[in-house]
């Protein structure tokens, strides 16, 4: 009894894997099937026979069309990291004749990485086995991973998944405040560029991460003036602003008021220094 997947017509995954630093060389290559190439690190310079010519990044995936000659290869001095799979079937020619996907649009853009990551991963690992390796289940759960990628590429909407990723990153926001951590690098422990996740936090936010998290900042100063009867520049000193001018500038341009102006506004306290 042969395997699903030849019973059903619909093909297979043929080969999937992580490759790291290859090089292909200056001359164009043809790959008989469809390939995915799910990018990880390092950057590469890729053109095909289309006159297409662009920088890939971490977060991009390739779609490499059968018969388009291609290439690409990782930029001088980047590290590259890439993880494949190598799909026959012909779902594929019904999602290029759809529209879906197209041989003049091959790079599309999906993070956070490690998310992504994580959902080829069970294709490569059940590569490595020959009694799943023509799995039907493993294809249609190619077919969806690619699905979602091209919904959440084109999508204005906010999905669930959205709303749990904005949930976690501004956690991460919130835990950072204080410490005044650049956005960058909270971005790199999301697994996504600065400016992918200032366009998401902004798109499902409303506001982009400087602001939210600035916001967030004043919103404790406002609980020290109220908890505490420490001073402007205690209270600067402690948010880690690098003066008392730069917090009460900041606090006017978030709150619309002065920070004397918000004091005044409170009751009088007789509690002890300090909370």
């Amino acid at each position: 009894m042969g395997p699903i997947s030849a019973k059903t017509g619909l093909g297979r995954i043929r080969n999937a894997g992580i490759l790291e630093n290859a090089d292909m060389g200056p001359n164009f290559r043809l790959m008989a099937g469809y390939t995915f190439v799910y990018t990880l690190e390092g950057t590469a310079d890729y053109h095909d026979a289309n006159g297409l010519k662009r920088t890939i990044v971490p977060g991009d995936l390739i779609i490499v069309f059968p018969n388009l000659p291609h290439n690409y290869n990782a930029s001088p001095g980047s590290r590259w990291k890439q993880i494949y799979v190598m799909v026959e079937s012909p779902m594929l020619t019904l999602w290029k004749k759809h529209g879906y996907i197209h041989p003049a649009h091959p790079i599309h853009h999906a993070e956070p990485i490690d998310f992504w990551f994580k959902k080829f991963l069970p294709l490569y690992k059940n590569d490595q086995s020959p009694k799943l390796k023509t799995s039907l289940v493993d294809l249609l759960q190619f077919q969806q991973i690619l699905a979602q990628i091209l919904l959440a590429e084109e999508s204005d909407g906010i999905s669930e998944y959205d709303l749990d990723w904005a949930q976690n990153a501004c956690q991460i926001l919130e835990r950072f405040t204080e410490q005044r951590k650049p956005i960058p690098k909270i971005a790199r422990k999301l697994g996504m560029s600065y400016e992918s996740f200032r366009k998401r936090f902004t798109r499902i936010m409303g506001l982009p991460p400087t602001q939210y998290q600035n916001k967030r900042l004043i919103d404790q100063a406002c609980r020290l003036m109220q908890e505490t009867d420490y001073s402007n520049k205690e209270i600067a000193y402690r948010l880690n602003f690098c003066d008392e001018f730069h917090f009460s500038h900041r606090f006017k341009q978030i709150t619309g008021r002065s920070p004397k102006e918000f004091r005044r506004t409170l009751p009088i306290r007789t509690t002890a220094r300090g909370t």
